[in-house]
């Protein structure tokens, strides 16, 4: 049947009617539809990063300055843990990608701010690295400002041990200085003299090691001295003090002092039959105490009166898992030396730092973060944390001067278990592989 003239006309009315409709509904609701495309872009946009999300850890390490020749050991191994990451991520079949970035401390506090600064900005979701209290110290403010937290490899001023965005995967001195003293305990000395230098490290370091001897109703002294300068100091009337003190071979003479500070205590102490009866402990034992002449070449022998007095210093203990040896010998055959320790707990920095990121989605990482370090079991041990953010527990060595045919070398004398709270005192000096840096 045809259709009408009438008809004809009505739907070509319509079609143009639609078609100026659509023309003018354009024009008047164009910016509207323009927005919501947007709002759909930029939503398809987030799936999409959703699918494959891409997080910014920051790197922050003093590689120039006073402290490069320490922080030279760490190229190696940030490489290795940002391989070892992308194998892990290849492995798990994860979408996310993780950058980073790097920057220099310089070895000063203004540089650490600066570094800091310049991470933030940017993007880092996270700073690994700070390896010092120092660099710990100087970048609190602006990334608590910021919402940055701060996983710091191997800061252990216990000055820092209080709650906050930053976490630290080495125990705190005053950690090592507990086990210390319970080990004195644990020998069967009943009195403690502890001798500490006048800042912020050693009465707190002091008072650690007193309390294990209070807490258990035995005797506890101490004598401080003030902060000296780097070279040699006359510590006569130091001595005189500590010696009043000591009481026969049963009290422990604990000394917490910096290099050439202990050494020079420690030669007048050897003018002393009363201290040189007593048994001697120490915060740090320096690799340079194996040295003939010391102080300027002002004072010789002091190896010989740490071996008498029988010196001992706790550190903490490498652990020997076959992903440890496997990371120090392949840093072994880059530098052609092994590193210093310390460096290797920036390989666990990176790795707690990017599973919270993964876990987190990059949201409330602070609470992230424990959670994941509670699990994580890295190249330096489990990694658990205390209330604080640091580092609940770990193994620790006693390392002492040992004389050998040819000469002298630091070696282990004792081990203490964290995790089990028990000592090993060995029969005999073990070698000692790998050397810890105290200096930094």
């Amino acid at each position: 049947m045809k259709t009408s003239p009438p008809l004809k006309l009505i739907a070509l009315l319509l079609a143009t009617a639609a078609a100026t409709y659509a023309v003018c509904g354009y024009l008047v609701y164009g910016p509207a539809l323009s927005q919501a495309q947007e709002e759909t872009d930029r939503l398809r946009e987030a799936a999409e990063a959703a699918r494959q999300p891409e997080y910014t850890i920051g790197v922050l390490y003093p590689f120039t300055g006073r402290l490069s020749w320490w922080s030279a050991d760490a190229a190696p191994i940030l490489e290795a843990a940002q391989r070892d990451l992308t194998t892990h991520l290849l492995t798990a079949g994860s979408p996310a990608t993780i950058r980073f970035i790097v920057e220099d401390s310089l070895s000063t506090e203004e540089g650490s701010r600066d570094a800091a600064l310049s991470l933030i900005a940017a993007g880092a979701q996270v700073i690994v690295g700070a390896p010092t209290s120092m660099e710990v110290e100087a970048i609190m403010e602006v990334t608590s400002l910021a919402g940055v937290p701060v996983i710091s490899s191997s800061s252990t001023s216990s000055a820092l041990s209080f709650s906050d965005h930053v976490f630290r995967l080495s125990t705190p001195e005053n950690y090592r200085a507990r086990v210390g003293a319970e080990l004195g305990v644990h020998l069967g000395y009943t009195r403690v003299v502890t001798v500490y230098r006048e800042d912020r490290w050693g009465p707190s370091y002091s008072d650690a090691v007193k309390e294990v001897f209070t807490s258990r109703g035995l005797e506890a002294y101490s004598v401080s001295f003030p902060v000296s300068h780097p070279g040699y100091m006359n510590y006569t009337g130091t001595v005189a003090e500590v010696e009043k003190l000591v009481s026969g071979n049963t009290t422990l003479v604990y000394l917490i002092a910096w290099e050439n500070e202990d050494y020079s205590i420690l030669n007048e102490a050897r003018r002393s039959p009363v201290l040189s009866e007593a048994r001697w402990f120490t915060a740090a034992l320096y690799p340079s105490i194996l040295e003939e002449a010391l102080v300027d070449s002002r004072i010789t022998g002091i190896r010989d009166y740490a071996i008498q007095v029988r010196l001992w210093a706790p550190e903490q203990r490498p652990i020997a898992s076959e992903a440890t040896a496997s990371l120090m010998g392949e840093t072994q055959q880059r530098l052609g030396r092994y590193p210093s320790y310390e460096h290797v707990y920036l390989h666990d920095a990176v790795m707690v730092a990017a599973r919270a990121l993964l876990l987190s989605g990059g949201e409330g990482l602070p609470s992230a973060i424990p959670i994941v370090a509670g699990e994580h079991y890295g190249v330096t041990g489990w990694k658990a944390l205390d209330g604080c953010g640091d580092l609940a527990s770990e193994d620790t060595a006693f390392i002492g001067v040992y004389r050998t045919r040819t000469g002298y070398e630091l070696s282990y004398y004792a081990f203490h278990y964290g995790a089990r709270g028990e000592f090993n005192v060995l029969p005999g000096p073990l070698l000692r592989p790998w050397f810890f840096s105290p200096e930094a």
